[in-house]
């Protein structure tokens, strides 16, 4: 039986999140026959292999680190096995344990072809960042603008067919905006659910090893080098006439577009 859902965990040096994960897999009522985890560890010591080892139903496989974390990304959805692929970094799990049930069902039931979660972020304070009315304006509206903000979130709020679908490794900053309008445009003709499925992200542990965090001494510059990228990769100019820039000012000026 093929799995459903396949979540691939790229993981580096910490089971914060797996374990949270790992503790809501085990108490919820999840057929794990639809179910697959997969662990891409990218670690220079054990501490993931080891805490794999006591876990029967995590498929753990060991990534040659490259230097680039996206590399490994894509290393766990190349082995990936399920109808859906979820991407979930090692600082982020479900907000409670019986919506990786209600996304199964939802997938099974829709067949669509690109899912959208909800991001929200712990600990110091905690925001729900686009409401979902404002998110489906823009995505059937102005999904261009992405390349001006990004606000569908993290790669784990966009839950995607497995059918080759890899980040590009040559962007740094913006490759998981690439990768959305790569998909948008791939699976246009099919459903794209807007849900209120939440992620939780740990702060402390996003702001300490996030790809973002690495490169703020150059941010600006490779940002907009990569706009530019993607503005000709995309042919974004041509789509981006007066009446998507005017929506995008109304979102940023009611506070759900930033700057």
């Amino acid at each position: 039986m093929q799995p459903i859902l396949s979540i691939v965990l790229p993981t580096f040096e910490s089971t914060h999140g797996l374990d949270i994960l790992v503790d809501q897999i085990r108490s919820s009522k999840i057929d794990n026959r639809k179910l697959e985890i997969i662990v891409s560890d990218d670690s220079n010591s054990n501490l993931i292999k080891n805490f794999c080892l006591h876990v029967d139903f995590i498929k753990y496989i060991k990534h040659t680190n490259t230097g680039n974390p996206v590399d490994n990304w894509n290393f766990g959805i190349q082995n990936a096995k399920g109808m859906y692929i979820q991407l979930l970094h090692h600082d982020e799990w479900y907000q409670d344990k019986s919506q990786i049930t209600e996304l199964i069902i939802l997938l099974e039931k829709e067949l669509p072809g690109i899912v959208l979660l909800k991001c929200v972020t712990i600990k110091y304070y905690r925001s729900a960042f686009i409401p979902n009315w404002c998110k489906k304006i823009l995505l059937s509206k102005v999904k261009e603008i992405l390349h001006f903000k990004n606000f569908i979130g993290s790669p784990s709020t966009v839950v995607f067919k497995n059918d080759k679908n890899f980040f590009n490794n040559k962007y740094v900053y913006l490759v998981d905006v690439q990768f959305y309008l790569l998909i948008f445009n791939k699976y246009s003709s099919l459903k794209c659910l807007v849900t209120n499925i939440k992620i939780d992200s740990d702060l402390n542990l996003f702001l300490n090893g996030s790809i973002t965090s690495s490169l703020l001494d150059n941010l600006k510059k490779i940002n907009n080098k990569e706009c530019k990228l993607l503005i000709k990769e995309f042919k974004l100019s041509k789509k981006f006439i007066l009446k998507n820039r005017i929506i995008l000012y109304l979102s940023r000026a009611l506070g759900y577009v930033s700057s």
